[in-house]
């Protein structure tokens, strides 16, 4: 039994304790959701770059196949041949790069977009010799002439 009048000061509010507990209770759940978002968040990056690394990778098998063979063909004093292969790998590369609007607008793409129009109007102008990607990035570079 308990001797503090009910107006006392010194009785605890049963309403602030509640207002209290509901607060703590909240801040808890906020805290609680903030960290798993931060935990789904860093994640969903790890995976997101894992994918996109591999995707580079991926990318970069073609790269290596036709420059040895464009190295090799070199060796063996091949011009032409070595040529066919680095330009394949060359136009096939800026097909991709043209093509996309967040890397067209970029300085290396406007910097080489005169020098790849030139090469392409003195070296390649028989259009029975191109490729499917040479016929996309001759499309993309019509916007640069």
């Amino acid at each position: 039994m308990s001797f503090v009048a009910k107006d006392s000061p010194m009785r605890p509010n049963h309403a602030l304790s509640l207002g209290r507990q509901t607060a703590t209770h909240t801040m808890k759940r906020i805290i609680g959701f903030v960290i798993v978002l931060l935990a789904s968040c860093s994640i969903t990056a790890t995976v997101a770059y894992r994918a996109g690394f591999a995707r580079a990778k991926q990318l970069q098998k073609g790269t290596f196949v036709l420059s040895l063979g464009a190295l090799q063909a070199l060796r063996l004093s091949q011009p032409v041949e070595a040529t066919k292969k680095l330009e394949t790998l060359c136009f096939s590369s800026a097909d991709m790069l043209y093509s996309d609007a967040a890397y067209r607008d970029q300085s290396v793409t406007r910097m080489f977009a005169p020098e790849l129009i030139q090469y392409r109007a003195t070296y390649r102008t028989n259009h029975s010799e191109w490729s499917p990607a040479e016929e996309q990035l001759e499309q993309h570079l019509a916007q640069w002439k």
